[in-house]
């Protein structure tokens, strides 16, 4: 009842302007939208073929063979654990999944991402003397969304630490920007008719009247951005290893300058973040991290 089903966005908003002056105009407005049955099927519990996480408490149990001893010794951790058909062969990890027969499950076309959008806008319009408008615009606004895997469309930050867990990662999206501003101008040149240059010569009129110069100056606060870790050990479990803050670290995690002013992945690549700010998670457990920090 999930699969398949088209996503929709509900958009509303309102705002008020105000012309100040005869050349001067001020507006304010507030724009939201949500997104339902978005692509994005990270969180999908059993049909990602996951074991429970509660069998987690097994540990080093997990990878060894489903013998009957080890079977004994599973179930004086988390009663109940069996064999889910008799003829069954492999670990203990593979026949604790919701479809032990098989190595994994493809969970078709699983819309099951959700998003919200609010912002506040705010424009000036003024128009000068001699042919020239200008108009600003400020944009405060926030998008978060648990839209993670096959979200191309959007983008996606970060991953699914637990399929049983979406809500753990629900986070500042892949077009998240906080802060935008944008510039425009529109200045109409002085030549040509109705102007004391190129106006008396009807051949200079011709070619040089009606000319404008115009720009678009935009600035933008940047995208949420995730840390992955590279060592978690879940296994049994389809999730993305999200690191967890490190113990004990103290000083900036910023490092090295402004982001961008050198190279950042060819060999001798600069490093912008303090790597010992992060820590891969303990075994069998999940990071705590934001999925978008």
């Amino acid at each position: 009842n999930l699969a398949a089903k088209p996503p929709y966005y509900l958009n509303w908003g309102f705002g008020i302007q105000r012309q100040v002056s005869a050349d001067m105009t001020l507006g304010v407005a507030y724009s939201a939208s949500a997104g339902h049955f978005l692509p994005g099927n990270a969180d999908i519990g059993q049909w990602s073929n996951s074991i429970p996480v509660k069998y987690l408490a097994l540990g080093s149990l997990l990878g060894v063979q489903a013998t009957a001893a080890n079977i004994a010794a599973a179930q004086a951790i988390v009663p109940g654990v069996a064999l889910p058909f008799a003829n069954f062969q492999g670990t203990i990890g593979q026949m604790l999944k919701p479809f032990p027969q098989y190595s994994g499950v493809t969970y078709y076309s699983g819309d099951l991402g959700n998003s919200t959008y609010n912002s506040l806008q705010v424009t000036f319009e003024r128009r000068f003397a001699r042919g020239f408008t200008t108009q600003v615009g400020y944009t405060w606004s926030k998008e978060i969304d648990n839209v993670i895997g096959t979200a191309s469309h959007i983008g996606a930050v970060g991953g699914n630490r637990n399929p049983y867990a979406g809500g753990l990662d629900k986070g500042l999206g892949a077009v998240d920007r906080a802060h935008v501003f944008h510039a425009t101008f529109l200045y109409a040149l002085p030549f040509g008719k109705g102007h004391s240059i190129g106006g008396g010569n009807p051949v200079v009129r011709t070619l040089v009247s009606g000319w404008q110069f115009s720009g678009i100056i935009t600035f933008t606060t940047g995208i949420p951005l995730s840390i992955i870790g590279s060592g978690c050990n879940t296994p049994g479990l389809v999730s993305t290893c999200i690191a967890s803050y490190a113990p004990g670290f103290s000083g900036p995690v910023r490092v090295n300058g402004a982001y961008g002013t050198g190279n950042a992945l060819a060999p001798g690549a600069v490093s912008y973040f303090a790597k010992s700010a992060f820590a891969d998670p303990a075994a069998y457990t999940f990071g705590t991290l934001p999925r978008s920090a």
